[in-house]
């Protein structure tokens, strides 16, 4: 793929099975990781609800979630960077204990970006129960998003795992890959454990 390589800008990845445990955008092309090449991006061969939406927020809103569990004070500093960037736009922010299961899931509908700093966990039996972690062990879990009636078009979830699928049944949904399916246009997280400061590097 040589030649199609040396002139996209971009490369979609439609991984299925074992080859979803492969790390495609580090896959060596020219002497380097591929992702120092080009964009590269995994896509999900499965329909989403992204035309049943309404309308839809304005094009400015945001929900910034800052370390809902206490313990990752990089998260906070990550989501205040984060703020600062939006300039312009209608952010709502929630740090710490003010970070709720209702505030969050009431508010997902209504934005048009999501960033969330925080603790996720996959699960790793059967992969159906990966949640976003808050305080006190409280869960948004994939199916919330699954059953939400609308999702923000952009999300990025700095958490570790947050794109990983369980081991020993590749192709079963993330959290990423359930805001796909229930209508995100792009999501941008980790399939590895990142550590909080690496995250705010990131």
């Amino acid at each position: 793929f040589d030649r199609e390589l040396s002139s996209a800008r971009r490369v979609r990845f439609l991984a299925y099975g074992s080859s979803d445990l492969v790390d495609w955008h580090m896959a060596p092309w020219a002497g380097r990781p591929l992702l120092a090449s080009v964009e590269v991006e995994y896509g999900l061969d499965i329909p989403t609800r992204s035309s049943d939406q309404p309308t839809g927020p304005g094009p400015l809103t945001a929900l910034l979630v800052a370390n809902p569990s206490g313990d990752l004070p990089a998260a906070n500093v990550e989501v205040h960077s984060v703020e600062k960037e939006l300039t312009g736009w209608n952010v709502t922010r929630l740090e710490g204990e003010a970070v709720t299961r209702t505030s969050i899931l009431d508010r997902l509908a209504h934005v048009r970006l999501f960033h969330y700093a925080g603790h996720a966990e996959i699960e790793r039996s059967e992969g159906l129960a990966s949640a976003l972690l808050l305080k006190g062990g409280v869960r948004i879990e994939l199916g919330d998003l699954l059953a939400a009636s609308a999702v923000p078009p952009y999300v990025v979830l700095s958490a570790c795992e947050a794109a990983a699928m369980a081991s020993r049944s590749p192709s079963l949904m993330g959290l990423a890959q359930a805001f796909i399916a229930a209508g995100s246009r792009g999501v941008v997280a980790p399939i590895r454990t990142v550590s909080d400061t690496a995250a705010l590097m990131f």
